[in-house]
């Protein structure tokens, strides 16, 4: 059995009150029972990826729909010729790109309305009607702020494929043969469909004061979906639309925890009574009935009297339990001085992370003073209408060989280490001449004399160089719409905290300079 403190008088919890809105953000005690030991579940606030806590009254704009256009059969293609005689219907319908879109758009406004992170939340045709103002020539941002919205969720269908097809397949098995009185081989025909379909889902926040991207994820699934067919009524009933909604659906709990800060747990176990004290003993009995005070208060006896470890443990435990997590890492801080057991270094590591990610979450509720005002040049009409990748900043993780060169040699000004690779002229970009180099590549940016730029090197520029200035301006330009294509040759890490990136291989070098 287990017990739940958190309607229990015994529970202790830490509350934070809001514009009339209650968070509990500590701690719920979760008793778990089992025949050799007691459980323990630490509860507390887990940050989201996206930190939100300047935006607590959003606009959410609808879903902008894929604009591609997907192969639109009558009939399933056929991978056999046998299959070919069934003429199954495709399930493509003209309309799934709007369709796909206005469902996700639906689910997406369900899934934040439901949280209790956000004050105000507008909703998507209201959006869509101010964004429509902006194309007009009036500042959208102007508008969302008079009306006390901080920023706005553009959703936006990046990609989105979808094959289906029909197949059959033989097999020899063996039957009786009335007739003939025995056993005969003969030929068994299977036939089934299969439907592919890959999404790339991205959402885009807006800050409405400074007028710029903020944060931008992306969220990307494939589904495969396989039925048999009775060859006398080849149908069924799913349809491709279903995999997508199916996919969006799924998104919608990834969505939550880059958004929203969230309740996470933590279980552990009360250390045993080894060696054994009496004095303690009754504390192992009061904290299985639900007495936490009292298992509280004889594991500190045990711990400051008698210098007990499994006291002093089993104390800080419950000590975290109350969200008394300075005094519960104190404890544990005394127990390894005098202890080397694994378990109360695991805890100390395990209590110090959660404190950090509590608080963290912490800050996310309470949010801070909102962004001043930046450029007036607006970012809307780039993120909805733009057919572009929406990543302007691409990381190439492969070997800077030849063929990478020779491909961008004539295209690319380039500012990287020396080489001798045939006739590409290389540069030395050195952590020495990050300064410099950060300042060649904005001069080039900003004349917008080239639409794409390499860079080497980059990563080890940024440890030593201005990191954070070279982040925020590149977080201020990368969205408007003349800003070069850029891309990192050569970085060890996918991802440059702060940078909207995307990892590309050889070929994506290749199709990024014939854009």
């Amino acid at each position: 059995m287990w017990y739940d403190l958190e309607n229990n008088k015994n529970e202790v919890c830490l509350f934070m009150i809001k514009k009339n809105r209650v968070f509990t953000i500590l701690i719920v005690l979760l008793l778990v029972l089992s025949s050799c030991s007691t459980s323990i579940k630490l509860s507390y606030m887990k940050p989201s990826k996206v930190n939100m806590g300047s935006y607590k009254n959003i606009a959410i704009a609808s879903t902008v729909p894929y604009s591609g256009k997907m192969y639109s059969p009558i009939f399933i293609r056929s991978l056999t010729p046998l299959a070919s005689s069934l003429n199954v219907f495709s399930t493509y319908d003209s309309n799934l790109n709007k369709n796909v879109a206005n469902y996700a758009t639906n689910k997406l406004y369900s899934t934040i309305s439901k949280t209790n992170f956000f004050e105000n939340i507008l909703e998507p045709k209201k959006t869509d009607t101010i964004l429509g103002m902006d194309s007009l020539g009036y500042d959208a941002s102007e508008v969302f702020i008079e009306q006390g919205y901080d920023a706005v969720m553009i959703p936006k269908i990046e990609s989105m494929t979808y094959d289906e097809y029909v197949w059959s397949e033989e097999k020899n098995v063996k039957v009786f043969d009335k007739k003939l009185n025995q056993d005969v081989i003969v030929k068994e025909i299977t036939f089934r469909v299969k439907m592919i379909a890959h999404i790339t889902y991205s959402i885009t926040v807006v800050d409405c004061r400074a007028n710029k991207v903020v944060a931008r994820e992306t969220f990307e699934d494939s589904y495969t979906w396989t039925t048999k067919l009775d060859p006398k009524y080849p149908t069924f009933t799913e349809k491709g639309e279903d995999l997508f909604r199916s996919m969006i659906s799924d998104f919608q709990s990834d969505i939550l925890s880059r958004f929203v800060p969230a309740k996470a747990s933590y279980t552990i176990n009360l250390m045993k009574n080894k060696p054994k004290l009496e004095v303690v003993e009754p504390a192992y009995k009061m904290a299985k009935e639900n007495n936490m005070a009292g298992a509280t208060a004889l594991f500190k006896e045990g711990w400051e009297d008698y210098d007990h470890i499994p006291s002093g443990y089993n104390y800080a435990l419950l000590l975290a339990g109350y969200g008394e997590y300075d005094e519960a890492l104190a404890v544990l801080e005394e127990l390894r001085m005098i202890s080397s057991d694994y378990d109360i270094s695991r805890f100390y590591g395990d209590l110090l992370n959660m404190k950090k990610k509590n608080e963290e979450a912490l800050s996310q509720i309470e949010g801070p003073a909102p962004t001043p005002g930046g450029s007036s040049s607006s970012v809307y009409d780039f993120i909805l209408n733009s057919e572009e990748l929406m990543a302007k900043i691409h990381i190439y993780q492969g070997e800077l060989d030849k063929e990478v060169f020779s491909a961008i040699r004539a295209e690319l000004s380039f500012c990287s280490e020396s080489s001798d690779f045939g006739a590409a002229n290389v540069k030395l970009f050195s952590p020495d001449e990050a300064r410099k180099g950060l300042e060649q590549l904005k001069r080039w940016v900003s004349t917008g004399a080239f639409k794409t730029i390499a860079i080497t090197g980059l990563a080890d520029a940024l440890e030593k160089g201005d990191k954070a200035h070279l982040i925020e301006w590149l977080q201020d330009h990368s969205t408007e719409p003349d800003f070069p294509q850029l891309i990192l040759l050569g970085e060890k890490s996918g991802k440059i905290d702060g940078l909207f990136t995307d990892v590309i291989d050889a070929s994506g070098v290749k199709k990024l300079l014939n854009t």
